[in-house]
């Protein structure tokens, strides 16, 4: 993956996170989820199936996802999906 052992070392005693990209190539090449490398779920197997995900921008502000939610049912009403 390309971390030299001082990097290793810093991500292990919390002084530094590594990038998203480094993160996202961890997932794969131990074959889990992102949310199980980062701890948010215990289930290592990534999510198949119909389920979509939206991307959400880097600065997206956390106050603004009921809002989001909102908007999403709104438009899954109107489009009757």
């Amino acid at each position: 993956m390309h971390v030299n052992k001082h990097s290793i070392s810093s991500y292990e005693r919390g002084k530094s996170e590594p990038s998203d990209a480094l993160k996202i190539r961890m997932a794969s090449f131990f074959g889990v989820s992102l949310d199980y490398l980062l701890g948010v779920t215990e289930d290592p197997a990534p999510r198949e199936g119909g389920i979509r995900f939206l991307r959400l921008p880097e600065n997206f502000p956390m106050e603004a996802l009921d809002s989001l939610k909102l908007f999403m049912h709104f438009l899954v009403e109107r489009y009757d999906m």
